[in-house]
């Protein structure tokens, strides 16, 4: 029979950190007393203030062993990337781990999905778009051009039906991104540690987001 764990949240928006704080809370609660004896088929979802976004999911039912939770972690931020900016944008008031307990450490092979998953999350959704979720130029598309500017290096960068304006900075920690054309859409996204790969902050019109 499948359990539920649910904690109640001041209606706070969903971040990186908040998610960290609530994983790490089920972890202590329900699985610190099985961790060598049990794994865990679960999965997180949250419920909206907002009465039409009710509850929504943010990723899979997914078999863990208990020292997989950095790596469910890691594949709830990332599953934020690609999910609707409503989730990020809007106050929750639950979050609610469901969860199945079974016999046994779970294989390696048994985990393939929970880390395929992370694995192929690579972009950020937006307004029906999945825009990329990269710090390099490069990773956007095929390379057209590429020139050098005071304080910049622009790259043209084609992918599909879409043409991207990428601005490094010279010391390429910000990049300055615009879709070219009828869209004039653009974003900032801003280097928030160099010792970990793509990790940064994603700024558009009034909204945030952490990669």
């Amino acid at each position: 029979m499948i359990k539920t764990q649910t904690y109640t949240i001041n209606n706070s928006l969903i971040t990186n950190e908040l998610l960290l704080t609530y994983i790490s809370q089920f972890w202590s609660d329900i699985f610190e007393s099985v961790k060598d004896s049990n794994h865990l088929y679960l999965m997180c979802k949250v419920h909206f203030n907002d009465s039409e976004l009710g509850y929504r999911s943010l990723g899979h039912l997914l078999k863990v062993n208990y020292s997989d939770k950095d790596l469910f972690h890691e594949y709830l931020t990332e599953r934020l990337g690609v999910l609707t900016d409503s989730y990020i944008t809007q106050p929750i008031s639950e979050i609610t781990f469901s969860y199945l307990m079974r016999e046994g450490i779970c294989e390696e092979s048994d985990r393939a999905l929970l880390q395929d998953s992370v694995n192929k999350v690579t972009g950020h959704g937006f307004n029906n778009m999945i825009l990329p979720l990269t710090m390099n130029p490069l990773e956007y598309g095929t390379l057209r051009s590429e020139s050098l500017h005071e304080g910049f290096t622009r790259f043209i960068v084609i992918n599909k039906n879409r043409i991207y304006e990428i601005d490094v900075s010279e010391d390429k920690l910000i990049n300055k991104v615009t879709i070219l054309g009828a869209m004039n859409l653009s974003w900032t996204d801003t280097v928030l540690d160099r010792s970990i790969p793509n990790y940064f902050m994603r700024e558009k019109k009034n909204q945030q987001f952490i990669s």
